[in-house]
């Protein structure tokens, strides 16, 4: 009889509860390091002071040796290689896209990311811009970069918000509708 193992997440109460044979173990987290960020995202938005996500192991079975890690099982994410590039942007346009930023108020990634294409796009020549040219629009404004950038644009692809076509992304018209009519965020009345 093989390993079980158990993995249950709670960002309160985004409760993940995930019963596998431990032979599927690389297939979990593969799946996992790809809804995680949503769900993060989700715990966000809900405005809920955050918990760290708790992991178990438990063997029903009689345990095993375990075997030296061959880069499988614990997955680690390549750390971002960014660099700040020429965003062909005078004084004057640096000016109005920190104004911007400052009306819009984005508060968590998704929609940092929507605010700098939305405007890039409608300031500049181009519809799909690099990770390394929203890196530097977000150093410009002063932001904290995304932990993962590429897994932000995969989180826009993946909501209809934009289109990502390999490490580059393009803001769609439900993107704009959020940058548009959402932001900035109104404050919600607590009674």
């Amino acid at each position: 009889m093989s390993d079980v193992i158990k993995i249950h997440i709670d960002l309160s109460t985004g409760s993940v509860d995930i019963e596998a044979p431990a032979s599927a173990l690389d297939d979990v987290f593969i799946k996992l390091e790809t809804f995680l960020p949503r769900l993060s995202q989700a715990h966000e938005q809900k405005s809920i002071p955050s918990k760290e996500a708790e992991i178990k192991e438990e063997p029903t079975a009689k345990p095993t040796k375990e075997k030296p890690s061959k880069g499988k099982g614990a997955r680690k994410s390549k750390p971002q290689d960014l660099e700040k590039v020429e965003l062909g942007l005078d004084d004057k346009q640096k000016g109005e896209l920190q104004k911007f930023w400052e009306e819009k108020s984005p508060k968590i990634q998704n929609e940092k990311v929507l605010t700098i294409i939305y405007w890039l796009t409608q300031n500049t020549e181009k519809k799909y811009f690099s990770l390394n040219e929203t890196y530097t629009a977000l150093r410009l404004v002063g932001s904290p970069v995304p932990a993962s950038l590429f897994g932000v644009f995969i989180n826009l692809d993946l909501a209809g918000l934009a289109e990502r076509k390999k490490e580059t992304c393009k803001i769609l018209p439900k993107g704009e509708n959020v940058v548009i009519h959402e932001l900035p965020r109104k404050p919600k009345n607590k009674k």
